[in-house]
Formats: C-alpha cells, sequence, structure tokens
C-alpha cells in the first residue's frame, strides 16, 4: 500500500516511542503502509484490534529484552515483511505465556545443525529456543504466495489481449507450490495467456506448468470454479508443503517445532469458514507425520534443488512437532490467542520433557497420533 506521507508509519513510530521508549526502536520511513500498521493509523475504526497490539507489544515488552525483538518490531512496518514480523511477535507472546524461563530469539546454529546446505544455504537460524528444555522453534504462516504473481500476470495479459472488461479470468494451481517457480517464466506464462485470450478460449493450460489452469468465462457473469470446501482434501492438495518449504529449518540432531500463525489479514491458504481450519491443520500434521513412514522416495523429489540424498520419511522425522496460533485479535469472539499442538510420534528427536509446558498453552487440542500412527 502507497503512503507517500507515512502517516501510517510514523502512528506507529509514536506507538513504539510510547511503549519501548522514544528511539529505542527506530522504523524508517518508505512511503508505505500495509494492513497492521494502516489499521492502527485509521480514525474510528479498529479499535479492538489497535487496543489488542497495544497490549500485545506491552507484554513482550516485559517478557523480552527490546533487542531480542527490535527486528521484527520494525519489520511490522514493512510492505513486504510484515506477515512474518507479525505472526513472530505473536508467537513470541503466546509461547511465553506464564512460562519463568528463557526464549532466546534469533538463533543461529552451527554449520551441519540442519539442512541448510542441503537446501542452498549456508547456516541454519531460528527464530527461538526454549533454552531450559533444549527445544527449537521456528514461526512462520501458511502463505498463498502466488496468488499476487498471478492475478499480475491476468492483468497484463487481460491488457495486452484488449480484453479487459470483457472476460473474467480465474486461476487454478496447486497450494503447496512457490511463487519463485512461476516468477522464473513469468513472461512465458503471459504469452502464453496472451494467445489464448486472444483466441477467446475458455481455458489455457500452461505447457511449461501444466498443473497452471486459467479458466476464462467471456461476456457477463462470474467465473468461479465450485466445490464443497473439505478440509481432508485441502491436506491432501497441500500434503508436501512442511516439507517443501520448511526442510531448511529442519534440526537433524535436535527437537524442532514449526509454529505456524493464523491471521484474518494475512495472505494464506489456511480456511477460516466454519472451523473447518481445526479440522484442517489436524489433517494436514498427521499427513505430514506420517504419510512418508513408509516411503523410499527422496526429498530432491519434492524439494527444488535439494543437494542431500535424505528421504522424505528421514526429513519428515526431523520435526517433533507442529503448533498452530489463532490470532483473534481483530474481533475476539471467545480467546484472543488459541493454540492447536500436533506431536510427531515418529519423531527422531522427541521433546517429552516440554509436554508439560504444552500443557499450559491457550489450547484447544493437543495430540500425539500415537492411535492415529497407520
Amino acid at each position: 500500500m502507497i503512503d507517500k506521507e507515512n502517516k501510517a508509519t510514523k502512528n506507529y513510530q509514536t506507538l513504539l516511542d510510547t511503549i519501548f521508549g522514544s528511539g529505542i526502536t527506530k522504523v524508517p520511513l518508505k512511503g508505505e503502509s500495509n494492513n497492521v500498521i494502516g489499521a492502527l493509523a485509521h480514525n474510528g475504526d479498529y479499535d479492538e484490534f489497535k487496543d489488542n497490539f497495544r497490549k500485545l507489544l506491552i507484554d513482550l515488552k516485559s517478557k523480552y529484552n527490546v533487542n531480542s525483538i527490535k527486528q521484527a518490531l520494525v519489520e511490522v512496518a514493512d510492505s513486504k515483511n510484515w506477515e512474518g514480523a507479525y505472526a513472530e511477535l505473536v508467537a513470541l507472546s503466546v509461547l511465553k505465556n506464564d512460562y519463568s524461563g528463557v526464549i532466546e530469539t534469533d538463533v543461529t546454529l552451527k554449520e551441519g545443525a540442519g539442512f541448510a546446505k542441503e537446501c542452498g544455504q549456508n547456516f541454519t537460524n531460528e527464530d527461538g529456543y526454549w533454552k531450559d528444555y533444549d527445544v527449537y522453534f521456528d514461526v512462520k504462516i501458511l502463505s498463498d504466495s502466488i496468488k499476487e504473481v498471478i492475478d499480475g500476470i491476468i492483468e497484463r495479459a487481460e491488457k495486452k489481449a484488449g480484453v479487459k472488461g470483457i472476460c473474467n479470468v480465474l486461476a487454478e494451481y496447486p497450494l503447496d507450490d512457490e511463487a519463485d517457480e512461476y516468477i522464473k517464466d513469468l513472461a512465458k506464462i503471459e504469452q502464453e495467456l496472451v494467445i489464448g485470450l486472444k483466441a477467446k478460449e475458455t481455458a489455457v493450460r500452461i505447457s511449461i506448468i501444466p498443473r497452471l489452469l486459467f479458466r476464462i468465462k467471456w461476456g457477463s457473469g462470474v467465473n468461479s470454479t465450485i466445490s464443497a470446501y473439505s478440509p481432508y482434501r485441502h491436506a491432501e492438495h497441500t500434503k508436501d508443503i512442511v516439507l517443501k518449504r520448511y526442510a531448511k529449518k529442519l534440526l537433524k540432531s535436535k527437537p524442532f517445532f514449526l509454529v505456524f500463525v493464523n491471521f484474518p489479514w494475512f495472505k494464506q491458504i489456511v480456511n477460516d469458514f466454519a472451523n473447518m481450519n481445526e479440522y484442517y491443520y489436524r489433517a494436514l500434521s498427521r499427513r505430514t507425520f506420517v504419510q512418508y513412514e513408509h516411503s523410499k522416495d527422496k526429498a530432491s523429489e519434492i524439494i527444488r534443488g535439494y543437494k542431500g540424498k535424505d528421504t522424505k520419511r528421514h526429513l519428515a522425522r526431523c520435526l517433533t512437532g507442529i503448533i498452530f496460533i489463532e490470532d483473534h485479535s481483530a474481533k475476539v469472539d471467545d480467546k484472543l490467542y488459541k493454540t492447536f499442538v500436533y506431536l510427531n510420534p515418529n519423531a527422531k528427536n522427541k521433546a517429552m520433557n516440554l509436554r508439560s509446558y504444552l500443557d499450559q498453552l491457550p489450547n484447544e487440542m493437543l495430540e500425539d497420533f500415537s492411535n492415529d500412527n497407520y
């Protein structure tokens, strides 16, 4: 979002100065805004979120040294990185809960501790470390990283084909695909769509990425792909997303948790309709933990550029568990935050000593799949 006068950023800076002290955290003025700082600066609306966000910052100040969360505080104002930064702040607050021990942040491990090298990176860095339990975690969101790219392709193709306003184009693609797979072939995808639009096609399947299909509705009316939402089918369609996206975070000999934050203002693949997300959390976790257990398939089959010889099974066993955090701060119906914890029954590096701590989280669910591991 464009904010040439930096009203949202300046308002956010004032809030940080009020809570952490003047000049402690400096946010650069970039002439941009985003969902969070835009809402904070909006007059006469989002009062519930404003109050809850302020409480979040006060809570973080009471639990952490400001230097350990400074980068995330600054990036909340960034137009590109705000989702991950906001998710990290929420996770750090929720996971500290009533825990009296130390949670270290922004932890870099020694070379070879994880699979960073196999994934083309130099080292493994994690967002957090429960020092008393010797357990690491990293915070993510289940983002739809492709939608913005696809929307841009459609807009440019319609304009080049001279059909803008007389047709409706929708794209179908796997939800666990990554944006960079599409960006590298951007011009070719766009060209194929332009050709299809000029030929008045009703569907265009992209030859270089056959799993990408554009459906085209000509004339008036709404173009849609209608189907009943199933969290189990959704989990099947995203069954490889955890290993595919986050293998570089997994650790070889230490317990490790992935923490996913679900916030309604994120661009994400989670569906919140009728609490179906809760079924999806469980289905995705179980698939990640169990589906590879009898497989000898190589991780390189699903992780582009993976340099190791590890199997999917081996990587899946290096994930101790998954924690989902739901953030209801924009509109609180019941609890401000809810957690759903799923433990890997096949984990190589279990965290048995962490169980009592996990019981103290605002859990809606804590499951270890001990009777559902097949």
